[in-house]
């Protein structure tokens, strides 16, 4: 019997404040009540135990302290919380080289303090990682890296981010061209000193190449999507599916700041997004083998991986 191909849902909690700042509405502090770990992140949590999967949460270490009974909650709840940077400045790796020290080694060190849970995982604000970076990743100790979005549908995204937003200069700074023609399997990738680091790319569709995440539902459509997904699982394509916790939030449902219509989906009821997840998870479950990052970067890892462990791994 073929074994299914592997699964990971990841979910970014950038916190209200961060969709406003990423859309150009300057600098703003997030709040301890953000409604991003308020409201979205319980939302998540149920819809994850009602389908009976586990899932990675990516975590802006900056967030940490103040959260921290959320993300203990998180992990025993049998979740993965990794590192999502200390501040999610944009651009992430243009930035001076102490800065860059405190974004890998001390968000890791913050977050496992917060949440009483191993941190060996990272995804880089806005996908904007560069090689040199993941030698840096080793070095503090991480296991593994989804930072990449293969393909020709990360320009398009930096321009679109551009025209929506304050129309600076500075996204153009940011790792794009190196995406179009990375790798788009679970990989093995070896480091000048020795060590591996497990990458993840993001998963495109099979014939069109379009990345398959829940920001695509308000392009593709939530039937298309999940076809898109369906036909991945019959050719045994490994899945990184990102969403946000913004996902789980209503403009006019929770009071979020109107500004925010503008993120995808948010246009659409609330119930019917939750809706929408829910028939999604259900959907997936018997079609791939769901598990962490962590679990499959430690099973890729593995010296001596059993041929359903190693299907996938081109």
């Amino acid at each position: 019997m073929k074994p299914r191909p592997r699964a990971t849902l990841s979910f970014d909690l950038d916190t209200a404040a961060d969709h406003l700042q990423g859309y150009g509405h300057g600098v703003a502090e997030p709040e301890e009540e953000d409604p991003v770990y308020r409201l979205a992140l319980p939302r998540i949590l149920d819809s994850l135990d009602g389908a009976g999967l586990k899932a990675t949460f990516f975590v802006i270490a900056r967030d940490a302290e103040t959260q921290a009974e959320r993300l203990q909650e998180v992990a025993r709840r049998g979740h993965e919380i990794a590192s999502h940077s200390w501040s999610h400045s944009q651009p992430f790796v243009s930035g001076p080289e102490e800065r860059l020290e405190a974004e890998l080694t001390e968000s890791r060190t913050a977050l496992e303090s917060a949440s009483g849970s191993e941190v060996v995982g990272f995804r880089a604000p806005g996908w904007d990682l560069r090689p040199p970076v993941l030698e840096r990743l080793g070095q503090a100790g991480y296991e593994y890296d989804a930072s990449v979005f293969p393909g020709p549908f990360l320009p398009l995204l930096r321009l679109a981010t551009w025209w929506l937003g304050t129309r600076s200069p500075a996204i153009f700074r940011m790792a794009t061209f190196r995406h179009v023609f990375a790798r788009r399997h679970f990989h093995l990738r070896k480091l000048s000193t020795g060590r591996t680091l497990v990458e993840f790319p993001l998963t495109l569709t099979p014939i069109l190449g379009w990345p398959l995440y829940r920001t695509m539902e308000s392009y593709l459509g939530a039937s298309r999507l999940e076809r898109c997904v369906c036909f991945a699982a019959r050719l045994g394509r490994d899945l990184s599916f990102p969403g946000h916790g913004m996902d789980f939030l209503g403009i006019d449902e929770d009071g979020v700041d109107e500004r925010l219509r503008r993120h995808p989906g948010m246009g659409s009821p609330l119930a019917e997004r939750l809706e929408h997840w829910k028939q999604w998870m259900d959907t997936m479950a018997p079609r791939f083998r769901f598990a962490t990052f962590r679990e499959h970067a430690r099973e890729l890892a593995s010296p001596r991986p059993s041929p359903e462990l190693s299907h996938g791994m081109a």
